[in-house]
């Protein structure tokens, strides 16, 4: 009984290991990746489907969109809250 008690807590900790590193691993910039391009927030996918991501806002409730492959524009600076981030959770 202790050995299945021992490999729950081990495989608990390594899910909630990789469930904190999944936004970040996705936030650098480049492929598959969030950016502040200065005038603008933008979000770059490298795959060939559409996919659906959740954009990270500040003071407000998180935001969900469907993307393209390629570069994406999320909104201007001018127009909309200040986004952090943003990472892939799915397809559309």
């Amino acid at each position: 009984m202790r050995v299945r008690q021992r490999a729950a807590i081990v495989f608990a900790t390594a899910l909630a290991a990789m469930s904190l590193t999944a936004p970040m691993a996705n936030a650098v910039p480049g492929c598959g990746g969030f950016r502040d391009g200065g005038y603008a927030y933008f979000y770059h996918h490298c795959g060939p489907t559409h996919v659906m991501i959740k954009i990270d806002v500040r003071f407000e409730i998180d935001r969900t969109k469907c993307v393209r492959p390629g570069d994406n524009l999320l909104w201007t600076k001018a127009l909309g809250p200040v986004a952090e981030g943003a990472w892939y959770i799915g397809l559309c």
